[in-house]
């Protein structure tokens, strides 16, 4: 028996002894979920108190940000649809990051700001970030688009800032 062997036969073992335990005494393990409870409250209020690990927890965050952009998107956009009530169902595999924006085809850079900014995108805001439904486009782009999907709208929208531009031409 292997090193690998026995290490998984214990996890199995521990795991298979903490079902029975609950099943039999289930008092013990509504106690033994409150005392876990207890301790992270207790935890996170001193935490929150503390002004000392809020500057660290604000520094770990910028950190994640800066090293994992998309990965930060996904959490964030994890968040919002949670916020929202929109579905989720979002993996980091799941997207396709493009070089250069497909929308407006400047560079996409990876990381926080500026309107190159690679941002998610959802083709149909009510579908939420699901599989097929999410693409990586610049912030600028999708600033644009926000939650227009009507393409008469956005035309015209361009039609506007067109009319506009030629009459800035003419004038000068």
């Amino acid at each position: 028996m292997t090193e690998e062997h026995k290490k998984q036969k214990q996890r199995l073992y521990s795991k298979n002894w903490y079902q029975r335990k609950k099943q039999e005494d289930p008092q013990w393990y509504l106690d033994r979920l409150e005392k876990s409870r207890t301790r992270q409250r207790t935890f996170f209020a001193e935490k929150r108190k503390n002004k000392e690990w809020s500057k660290i927890d604000n520094a770990r965050v910028r950190d994640y940000r800066a090293r994992e952009p998309m990965r930060y998107a996904i959490s964030h956009a994890k968040a919002k649809a949670k916020k929202v009530g929109i579905p989720f169902d979002l993996k980091f595999i799941d997207l396709t990051i493009p070089d250069t924006c497909p929308v407006l085809g400047m560079p996409l850079i990876m990381h926080k700001g500026g309107s190159a900014q690679a941002s998610l995108d959802r083709i149909h805001p009510q579908k939420g970030y699901v599989k097929g439904n999410v693409k990586v486009i610049s912030l600028r782009a999708n600033m644009l688009k926000n939650d227009c999907i009507d393409p008469a709208e956005l035309r015209a929208v361009a039609d506007y800032i067109e009319r506009c531009n030629s009459q800035i031409t003419t004038e000068d």
